[in-house]
This record gives structure tokens, sequence and C-alpha cells, in this order.
């Protein structure tokens, strides 16, 4: 059964690589895998290669019942529904969406492109009402082999990357990292399939708005099949029959499978956006969260300790690395005058949610950057990097958060992390900084240190 409360702790995108999406909850893709190559054929039926998580497998195997020419899916790892539906027909355009840039790099990679270029795709917003994540108008293409800032302010939103790979045996698989799934007027018509392999440990409210806009999504007659890695689940099936008509479930040892076709428009959607406000001293900010990024609707208490253990000066170059919702940047942008910050996230959600957070404080001077490996473009040029890293992953993401800081901070910059296990740092950080001292806070530790 789906969890109906938050995400596992520190598993979400305050982190530039963590699995925190509804790709959906899935682990981090091994560095060890071999290069998918294109899926053989086996009784007419396409043949998933090694590692597939059970999810996938199990809408694959539906995949003779599906039919269609237009399909949208996510992943748990590295595309494998993706390449199966691909392969099947050259004529079916698959598209495979990710929320988060290290994922969508990672499956990129693992399709044989090792330096994927990602093209950039900005929709006018003319004025966007705050909740309303849809971007309307006319969506236009560029080159943009780097991440680029987010800007609060101008006439179009960057709402994310695509990779289309239009050459070799993934002609017609375009892999497509943003904030929502495609809107209306990025698409030619809706799509005949949806697909979602699902996580049974998933955020709840995630989940929900994945189904309700997967629904939006399809056709009329288009069908939609989701698979999750627990034989007893229920909850997803709820969830369904709130959308569709009719869902079947076909339980398997494993795992369970759903399949609904669409017969009507929804009546109602609902808008899984929350804006809400927490004190900075005197000063009231607002935030804009989302599903999918940490700590949604709610202030963490890791954040709060950075927050109150900061030392903002008139002029300061400050980083936020890992941003989420951009609570730490925005307080950071408001506590003095002429503060410049710049925000770091690999999820599409936090990096639009920071933005509009700025935005909606009123905050010219922030620039909220899709990246997966912490580079903010301005090594060496920064007065304070912060950071609130993941407590999984053996370290390694918070070593990712500790080099981003070494790289960007100019000498005698400082760097503050949030910590609940402080051992780790109080060993490595040393080794990259000087004066590394532990500030208890709470239930929290702030481990401050100094660039060389």
């Amino acid at each position: 059964m789906v969890t109906r409360r938050g995400p596992n702790p520190r598993r979400s995108s305050n982190d530039l690589s963590a699995p925190s999406e509804g790709e959906a909850g899935s682990a981090k893709p091994s560095r060890q895998t071999p290069r998918l190559k294109r899926l053989a054929r086996r009784d007419g039926a396409p043949v998933a290669p090694p590692r597939t998580s059970v999810a996938e497998q199990l809408l694959i195997d539906v995949l003779p019942e599906l039919e269609g020419n237009r399909v949208l899916c996510m992943t748990q790892g590295q595309a494998h529904f993706a390449l199966a539906c691909a392969a099947r027909s050259d004529t079916t355009l698959v598209v495979c969406q990710f929320f988060d840039l290290h994922f969508a790099t990672e499956a990129a990679k693992t399709l044989g492109d090792q330096a994927p270029c990602w093209l950039q795709r900005e929709i006018d917003v003319p004025s966007p009402r705050w909740g309303d994540c849809r971007g309307e108008g006319r969506s236009e293409r560029s080159t943009a082999p780097n991440p680029q800032p987010l800007s609060p302010k101008g006439r179009g939103e960057l709402v994310g990357y695509v990779r289309s790979l239009a050459t070799g045996p993934h002609a017609n698989l375009e892999l497509r990292c943003a904030a929502d799934f495609p809107a209306a007027s990025e698409v030619e018509s809706p799509f005949d399939i949806v697909a979602l392999p699902l996580s049974p440990t998933g955020e709840a409210e995630f989940v929900r708005e994945l189904l309700q806009e997967s629904h939006q999504a399809l056709r009329i007659g288009g069908r939609m099949a989701v698979a999750v890695k627990n034989p007893r689940d229920t909850w997803i099936n709820g969830e369904l029959k709130k959308l569709f008509a009719k869902v079947t479930r076909r339980p398997t040892p494993e795992g369970v499978l759903y399949l609904a076709t669409k017969t009507e428009p929804l009546r109602k959607r609902k808008n899984f956006t929350c804006a809400f406000a927490f004190r900075d001293g005197e000063r009231l900010i607002q935030i804009v969260s989302r599903p999918g990024v940490f700590s949604h609707r709610e202030l963490d208490g890791g954040a709060r300790a950075l927050i109150n253990a900061m030392h903002i000066r008139d002029g300061m170059h400050v980083l936020d690395i890992g941003c989420g919702s951009g609570a730490v940047g925005l307080a950071a942008a408001l506590r003095a005058p002429d503060v410049h910050i710049v925000c770091l996230d690999s999820h599409t959600r936090a990096v639009q949610c920071t933005a509009r957070g700025a935005e909606l404080n009123g905050i010219t001077r922030l620039k909220a950057i899709l990246t997966a490996d912490g580079d903010c473009g301005e090594p060496g040029s920064f007065d304070l990097a912060l950071g609130n890293p993941p407590y999984f992953s053996d370290y390694r993401i918070a070593e990712l958060f500790l080099q981003s800081a070494h790289r960007a901070l100019k000498p005698g910059g400082t760097i503050l992390i949030v910590t609940k296990t402080p051992a780790w740092y109080e060993s490595r950080m040393p080794d990259l900084f000087h004066h590394v001292r532990m500030h208890p806070a709470k239930s929290f530790v702030v481990v401050e240190g100094t660039r060389e």
C-alpha cells in the first residue's frame, strides 16, 4: 500500500540526485548496468533487458493488450518499459517522463548518449495563478548543452529539458525532464497509452497528482496501465476508481497491475500545489510547494536550523545546494540588501517552486538552476554555501554537496551543512575545509567550515 503521508525522511528533491519522484520513488540506477541494446522479439512479444523492476516488467508483459501509437510513461530506472514500447513499432512515439535531471541523464547515458545535450523547453506564462503550475501558450525549443537558470521574472518560464534520440535504434523515443507531463500546447494530440510504474513507498499526494494528470493526458478511449510491487495493494485501486468508471485489478505474486480506459473528461481537477508562509524574525516569507518536493506543505526542521544559523551581510553571494522549495535561499535573500542567491536542485519541481517563491516575495537577485552535479557555473565566487543533504545513499550525495560548495566558495568563504548524523562530516570536512565546527540546534547539528 502506498504511504498516505509524506515521503521517506530526507528522500525527496532537497538533494541533487535523490530517488525522490514517481520515477516513482525509484532506486538509483546501478553504474554497473551494461548499455541496453534494442530489444529482441520472442514469440511476437517484447523482451525486457535484465534488471527490470517488478512494476515495469508487469507493464511490459501487458504491452500486447495496449493499442496506440502515442505513449507517455515513466520509469523506475533505465526506461525499460519505454524501450520495450518503442521497439515494438517504429511508428510509435514514446515519451518517457522524468522529474529529476539526474535520472534523466543516467537513462540517456544508458541508451548510449554519454553526453546528452538537453534541449530547453520554454512556455509562455502571461500571468500565472499561484498554485497553477502549468504554463499555457506556444512552446519553443533551443539548444542548451548546459543547465540554465530559471528566472523568477520574465516573459517565459523554463519548465524542463527534452532529449529526443533522433538517430539510431531509439529514434521514436523521447526522454523528457520537466515539472509536469506535457501540456496540451506541447503535443499534437492526446496520448493513446499512459503507463506508470509506482513504488509501494511513494509519496501519496504525488501519486494522486500523477494519476490525475495521466487521466488528463489520455484521449477519450485511451488506456491507463499502472503497476506496483505490492501484491496486496488496494490503495491505488481506490484512487484510480475516483478517476475512471471501471478499473481492472490483476494481482500477481510479485505485484499488482491495474488497467483502465478513459471514457470522459474529468469534471474537476484538484490543485495539489501549496502556498504557505513562515517567519524569519519579523518577516513573513511566502513559499510555494508541490508534491515531489521535499517537505511539501511545511518547513523542514533542518531548513529552520540553517536559517537560524546563517549570518547574511549586505552584498553577499550565497549558494543554496539542494534548495527544495527554496525556503533557505529565500530567507537569505531577504536578510540584507543586495544579496545574490543561486539555488541548485536536480528536481524540476524544486527549481520551479523556488523561482515562483522568489517572485511571490519580490526577490529579483535569485537564480534557480536545474543541475544534477552541483555545478553553479560561477566557481570561486560565493561567500556562503548552505546545504541540507539527505541521510541515505551512504553519504554519496553529502559528498556531492561538499564538493559543490568547495568549488563554488571563494577563499575564506563559509559552508554550513545541517545534519542529524554529524560524525561523517566531522571526519570528512577537514579534508576540504578549515576550522570545522559543530553547532547543536535542537535535534540537528549545523556543521561549519571555511574554504582555504
